[in-house]
Formats: structure tokens, C-alpha cells, sequence
């Protein structure tokens, strides 16, 4: 979901009522797009699913918000090679630990404190 934010060059934290809209219509397209896929047996625990989601995501997003001194800065950056859609910022090689340890993946989020430079990472 923030990979859509950030593809439309806007994270939206400062006009939150249209960020949660469009985190509510990414969330419905992907509930959409992976429903078939996924084939619930029983309909009434995947909408419960959907909506506990909607609920942590828009739970996420104010407190996001409400800490507004942060921004993010990238979403799902990799390092080596690791699956799915990466922020463009990636890099290609695994990054190389002291002891010569080879380390690859993906960090969900990286934020940066806007005066103090300070680096945030979630995973």
C-alpha cells in the first residue's frame, strides 16, 4: 500500500482523510484480485480478515501521521536477489557483513526524522 503512495509521488500524510481512501481502494483491489486465488471456504472469516486488516492499516496510518516529523523514504528496499516488487532505490548486490557474511532481503520501511536526519527502520 505504500508502494502506491510512493509510484503516485505522494505519501499523503498531509491530507489524511484522501490517504485513507486510497489505502481503503488498494486494500479492496488486492482483497479483489487474490479472492479467487485464494478460494475462502468460508466467506464470513475472510471479510473479518479484510476488515481487521482495514483496521490495522488505518491504525498504522494515524499514528504515521501523527508522528509527523517522520516521512518514509523507501518501501521494501532489497539488497541481493530476493522476490517480488522492490522500491526502485534497491540495489542489486547482498550487502556484505564484517566477517565476510553475505546478507540479503528486503526491509519493509525506512523512514528519516525531517530535522534530525535520523534513520527509522521497520521490518
Amino acid at each position: 500500500m505504500l508502494g502506491a503512495c510512493r509510484d503516485n509521488g505522494d505519501w499523503g500524510l498531509d491530507d489524511l482523510p484522501a490517504t485513507q481512501r486510497r489505502l481503503d481502494g488498494v486494500l479492496d483491489t488486492v482483497a479483489s484480485e487474490v479472492h479467487d486465488t485464494l478460494a475462502p471456504a468460508v466467506e464470513r472469516v475472510w471479510a473479518d480478515e479484510i476488515a481487521g486488516l482495514r483496521r490495522d492499516v488505518q491504525g498504522w496510518l494515524r499514528r504515521v501521521a501523527g508522528e509527523g516529523e517522520w516521512r518514509p523514504a523507501f518501501v521494501e528496499f532489497g539488497f541481493g536477489p530476493v522476490p517480488g516488487t522492490r522500491d526502485p532505490a534497491s540495489v542489486p548486490d547482498p550487502v556484505v557483513l564484517s566477517g565476510g557474511y553475505a546478507l540479503l532481503g528486503a526491509i519493509d520501511l525506512v523512514e528519516v526524522h525531517r530535522t534530525t536526519g535520523e534513520v527509522r527502520v521497520t521490518d
